[in-house]
């Protein structure tokens, strides 16, 4: 035989023996885990999400240059990639967050009316999740409100698109105020052959040069705010790209009002409950073991001591009919439970115990005396000494 194997079934009948002497304490955390886990996702307010489809071009469409439609460069793909992360950035960045939290004057909900930071904290319920191997990013909202949370993520597009509008825009306007600076230039260099510097003509140029400069540094100080965004984009008068909106983002699905709620996920959530309720029961189970010490069965007492066990005697009292409890006599009959009972299970106990004191006894060091103790009084050392003796 394998004593391995003999070691290990007896280890795991231990740890089996213990579960089935704690399992009140076991059940009693797994009923309480589970019953909460289920009483609190059918109470918890379901949250919806609402999803936006956005396509990321890697260049612009044709725009307008001073030489007519012209294709921009096309980007390799590190550009590419860190201009795509850019844009996914941009898409849960705190300006834009701030916009719509204010558009929509989510600041009154109770989950914002006492955060410190309500605008980071909405920030939390935006997600952006760019499609693996394609150019197409998911912009995600989070909120109790299924039609609020559909308005929000399509706002935060629309207003993501138009942003990226508004910088097109303006890299080509200054490359038009730049291509007719230099036309000015040239036009100078002509003038300057014929006319001196003091002659209305060089006068009249130069000035439309200044103005010229002042105009590009003014739109490159210039900061983008998604509050004039609409107002510059639909201004006529403010650019000479009115109406031309050359764009490489842009909306591909917007978002519905959401059926299904993400969270809580109930099924899951008891499914969890389940696993982590049999496991912390049984983990409870085996930490109340290892603080109990007290000794309540022989195989404790083999643990804590090396001498033999000899037997173990049941409750007589509970081999006795009810109707004699009150009986005077009933402590006697106790004591001579043997004689009275010879063929009851008890009486083949005391017998056994005789039989293996019989044996303790050898020529060299023959059984002379036993004795008979306990920890406490009324324990039985009487009842036991009694029956041992007609036992013997």
């Amino acid at each position: 035989m394998n004593t391995e194997n003999v070691s290990q079934d007896i280890h795991i009948k231990d740890y089996v023996d213990i579960l089935r002497r704690r399992r009140d304490v076991a059940l009693i955390f797994f009923a309480t885990l589970v019953l909460v886990v289920t009483i609190g996702s059918f109470i918890m307010r379901p949250v919806y999400r609402a999803t936006v489809l956005l396509l990321v071009d890697s260049e612009s469409p044709n725009v307008l240059t001073t030489t007519g439609m012209v294709e921009l460069q096309s980007q390799n793909y590190f550009s590419y990639k860190e201009y795509y992360q850019s844009q996914a950035e941009i898409l849960s960045s705190y300006g834009l967050a701030k916009k719509v939290f204010e558009e929509y004057s989510l600041g009154s909900l109770p989950e914002y009316k006492r955060a410190k930071e309500p605008v980071k904290k909405f920030l939390k319920t935006v997600k952006v999740e760019p499609i693996r191997d394609t150019r197409l990013l998911k912009l995600n909202v989070d909120n109790k409100d299924p039609f609020l949370a559909a308005k929000i993520v399509n706002r935060m597009a629309e207003l993501y698109v138009m942003r990226n509008l508004y910088y097109i825009s303006k890299n080509e306007l200054l490359n038009l105020l730049k291509n007719e600076y230099l036309k000015l230039v040239s036009k100078t260099s002509e003038q300057e052959k014929v006319f001196k510097d003091g002659h209305p003509e060089m006068i009249k140029v130069k000035k439309e040069m200044a103005e010229l400069i002042d105009r590009i540094d003014q739109e490159k100080k210039s900061v983008c705010d998604y509050g004039n965004i609409e107002d510059y984009l639909s201004s006529g008068s403010n650019h000479p790209l009115a109406g031309f909106k050359a764009n490489n983002v842009s909306i591909q699905d917007p978002a519905e009002k959401p059926i299904v709620p993400i969270r809580p996920k109930k099924s899951l959530n008891i499914l969890i409950a389940i696993i982590l309720g049999a496991l912390g029961g049984a983990g409870l189970a085996f930490f109340f073991e290892y603080l109990d010490d007290s000794v309540k069965t022989t195989d404790d007492v083999e643990k804590i001591i090396n001498w033999p066990i000899l037997g173990s005697v049941p409750d007589i009292d509970s081999r006795m009919p009810a109707a004699d409890a009150a009986s005077p006599s009933r402590e006697l009959e106790k004591d001579l439970f043997v004689n009275l009972n010879p063929r009851d299970p008890v009486a083949e106990i005391y017998r056994s115990i005789r039989t293996r004191l019989s044996f303790s006894s050898t020529e060299e060091r023959p059984l002379k005396s036993i004795l008979v103790t306990s920890p406490g009084p009324q324990e039985g050392k009487t009842l036991s000494l009694c029956n041992l003796g007609i036992a013997l």
